[in-house]
Parts: structure tokens; sequence; C-alpha cells
């Protein structure tokens, strides 16, 4: 039984207890409902019930939603500590990876003609190519991002059960200084980042447009990043 459904029949019982048995046995009780210390009886008990139920009710969900406040900045700093960005490693991180692609660009690598190792093979092969992985206690591969010395970020992408917890943005924002830092100096007046995304994939371009990524209105399904100064 749930603690609210609990306390409501405890309201309930408080109020109904609150009654007068003699009044409820005597033949006369609909006279005897009629009495005010009968109702001033039930209108106590009833008070009685409410403050029950705000103490035991109420506060107990206002501390469950603090419980969750709290539980949920623990999992943020907690990210803070393991989700570190680290190397590629082919032996260690393709499976993974390519299952990645498989649960969140399956169907923009088949319409390029392409099955998901083929387009992952291509994209390893590229000799402009970095790409940076993050990897839980366990040592499991969770995310991942590819992306060239030019500027251009080719794919992120999150396991399932990892999803908004933070790891795509850890690993774009690491993408960003990266290319930031190797181009600023040479480069500065043309520096551009770039990503494809068609507009279809509706969560893809909300998660770059809340990274200051903005629509490239000289090409088609492109999205350039836009610091914010």
């Amino acid at each position: 039984m749930r603690a609210t459904l609990k306390y409501k029949i405890l309201f309930l019982l408080t109020f109904f207890a609150s009654l007068n048995f003699q009044v409820i046995k005597s033949d006369g009780w609909r006279e005897k409902f009629k009495d005010k210390k009968v109702w001033i009886g039930v209108g106590v008990a009833a008070l009685f019930g409410g403050v029950l139920y705000y103490y035991f009710g109420y506060n107990k969900k206002a501390e469950n939603s603090k419980n969750k406040k709290q539980k949920s900045k623990k999992k943020s700093n907690e990210l803070e500590e393991i989700a570190e960005v680290e190397d590629y490693d082919s032996t260690q991180d393709d499976e993974a990876i390519e299952q990645i692609l498989k649960d969140t660009w399956e169907y923009l690598i088949k319409s390029t003609g392409d099955d998901i190792k083929t387009h992952w093979k291509k994209i390893k092969e590229n000799p402009a190519k970095i790409i940076k992985v993050i990897r839980n206690n366990n040592r499991e591969t969770v995310a991942f991002i590819s992306y060239a010395i030019n500027n251009f970020i080719y794919n992120i992408g999150v396991r399932k059960k990892y999803q908004r917890k933070g790891y795509g943005k850890r690993l774009l924002d690491y993408t960003i200084n990266d290319m930031v830092s190797r181009f600023e100096k040479t480069n500065k007046d043309n520096f551009q980042i770039e990503t494809n995304i068609r507009a279809s994939n509706e969560p893809v371009v909300e998660f770059f447009t809340k990274n200051n990524f903005v629509k490239n209105e000289k090409r088609k399904d492109s999205y350039i990043y836009k610091p914010i100064k």
C-alpha cells in the first residue's frame, strides 16, 4: 500500500471516528445529526486529519523531492569525477562505438549507402580524423566523438542508458576547446566549426543548438558553432 493512500485512509478514519456512536445507534439519529456539537466534532476531526496529512503526507513529498534533487546533484558531481575524455583505442572501443552508431545514427548511415562497419571504417581511415571516448568505471565505452582537424565534427554518440547525463556535452566541449587551441592562433580570421545534421533529427539539432551551434544558411543541413561573446 502506498504511503499517500495510507494517509488518506487515516484521514477518513479520523473523520468518521469523530461521529458520536450514540448518535449513530439512536433512533433519532437524523435529529441528532442537526446538533451543532456533532458538526463541531466533525470539523475538529477534519482539521486534525488535515494536519496529520500535511505533516506526514505533504511534508513527506517535499522531503522526497528534496532527496531526488540531492541525488541528481550527486550524480552530476560523480560525472565530473568519472567522465574523463580519453584517446580512442580500436581494440577496446570499436564494438561499443558500432553499437552506439547503430542505436543513434543508423538511419543516417543507411542514407549514404553504407552499413555501420563501412561507415565507421571510413572515419577511422581518414588521416585527418580525431576520435575521443568516455569510459565508465568498468572501462566500458559509453560515449564517443569523431572530428577532423579541419574543424568538422563527424559523429557524436552516447549509449542509450547514459544519454542525457552530460556525456555528450562533455565530449563536445572538449572537441571545441581542442579545435580552438589548434587553430585560433594560425587561422583565427577564418576559424569555424561545422557539423551536418538532418532537420528531421530533432534531438541532435536540439543538442547542438543548445551548445551554441546555429544553422548555416549557405549549406543544407549544416550547422556552425557561434560562441557567445
